[in-house]
């Protein structure tokens, strides 16, 4: 699954390819998709040295890749950062996990007559 948002961000970041210097960051943002995916998404993915770090690390890792994209056109940076943010925001939204879907969740159960653990006092006139 990894490799599909990766993939997926490489796509979208196709048409930002013709700056100079543009290679180098969308390179780096891919890569930071995919580890986003391992480490916030689908769980431990491979940790930096030493392991405690790892949220740091990605963060200033991603931090420096997106401060990276301003150096670019903005014709070029604009479109490539939306890309990045789209792909980690909609990997964290379909894997179930973004607020969105849980939001849903929660009103979905709490409107399912199975899901409710107590009778009604009185019941519902029709």
């Amino acid at each position: 699954m990894v490799s599909l948002w990766r993939e997926l961000f490489l796509t979208a970041a196709a048409p930002a390819l013709d700056a100079p210097g543009a290679q180098d960051v969308v390179t780096r943002l891919a890569d930071l998709t995919a580890r986003v995916w391992e480490h916030i998404i689908a769980g431990a993915g491979n940790a930096p040295n030493p392991p405690g770090d790892a949220d740091a690390v990605l963060s200033i890792d991603t931090c420096h890749a997106v401060w990276d994209s301003y150096s670019l056109p903005p014709r070029q940076g604009i479109p490539l950062r939306r890309a990045f943010v789209g792909t980690l925001a909609s990997s964290a939204e379909l894997s179930g996990i973004g607020p969105c879907g849980r939001l849903i969740d929660g009103i979905v159960t709490a409107l399912t007559p199975q899901a409710q653990d107590h009778t009604p006092s009185r019941p519902r006139r029709p």
